[in-house]
């Protein structure tokens, strides 16, 4: 990660409801600050029924992560010089070089692993999990990069693990030259 000047490096450190494993993520301090606010506003937003699904957040290794707030049993706000390199045996982040996706399903201590065929499948599924509000048991379906069908319970996800440069693909816009949209243009 490029401290930008930084003199230190910034984590999120969670403990979710149903995983004895903790996730571990280097951010920067601006995604350490939404989920601040997500939390200290998370009873209000609950009542006015506003509370995403899935809380999204970018990562310094390029990855978009996606955790349910209401799973959240510990948030851990951690700091260190940047020279310093933090080590947890037990946790660390998805390897960018393998699948486009991550799922961690209620009650399940490992992730479901996942390359789409098309980068445009893991955008709608990034969307679809963030927006939340689905049916009880409402699926999404796609085909992998084998071209075998994948049909996941939205509502079971409570975390999700995306290759960046995969979400931005996929969501560029269709017929334009020069004129794309990335994950920050949202």
């Amino acid at each position: 990660m490029s401290t930008n000047g930084n003199i230190f490096r910034y984590f999120i450190k969670l403990l979710l409801r149903g995983f004895d494993k903790s996730f571990i993520y280097e951010v920067g301090m601006e995604e350490i600050d939404r989920l601040r606010n997500l939390l200290a506003d998370l009873p209000q937003q609950r009542v006015e029924k506003r509370l995403p699904n899935l809380f999204m957040f970018n990562t310094a290794n390029q990855l978009v992560v996606g955790v349910s707030p209401v799973e959240i049993q510990l948030a851990h706000f951690l700091f260190e010089r940047s020279t310093d390199r933090y080590v947890d045996e037990e946790a660390g982040e998805m390897d960018p070089e393998r699948s486009h996706v991550h799922l961690y399903f209620r009650g399940r201590a490992e992730p479901y692993k996942i390359s789409a065929a098309e980068s445009g499948d893991v955008a709608v599924l990034y969307f679809r999990l963030e927006a939340g509000a689905f049916a009880s048991r409402e699926f999404y379906s796609f085909l992998d990069i084998d071209g075998e069908e994948v049909a996941i319970c939205l509502p079971d996800v409570l975390v999700a693990e995306f290759r960046k440069e995969i979400l931005d693909e996929g969501i560029e816009k269709p017929d334009a030259e020069d004129d794309t949209a990335t994950l920050d243009d949202f």
